[in-house]
């Protein structure tokens, strides 16, 4: 994937990610040192809410809020997503709740 959009989502997703294990606390890494992005335990808590209010945030700086809105529910209907392996029925509302955070 290299459209912009993805491009923007990478970017902002391992910035989320650097900024938790700098300043949070640490999470798994790949042998490059970077952080894990498929690894468990980064679904359905304090991580994912941060990655998705922050991506979230990123895209209403960079395209507007209204964007930032129907490109995050987008996000939440890819089944093929790496972050749609919880298995928290609830999950898709904690992640449209979190990124309506990170729009405001």
């Amino acid at each position: 994937m290299n459209d912009p959009l993805s491009k923007l989502k990478n970017e902002a997703q391992s910035e989320a990610y650097e900024y938790f294990n700098k300043n949070i606390r640490a999470l798994p890494k790949l042998p490059s040192g970077k952080v894990n992005p498929a690894a468990k335990g980064l679904e359905d808590n304090d991580v994912d809410a941060f990655r998705h209010a922050y991506v979230s945030g990123v895209f209403t700086q960079v395209h507007g809020e209204s964007i930032a809105d129907i490109l995050g529910r987008l996000n939440e209907l890819d089944p093929g997503a790496i972050y749609s392996n919880s298995s928290n029925p609830g999950a898709k509302n904690m992640d449209l709740w979190n990124n309506n955070i990170g729009r405001r």
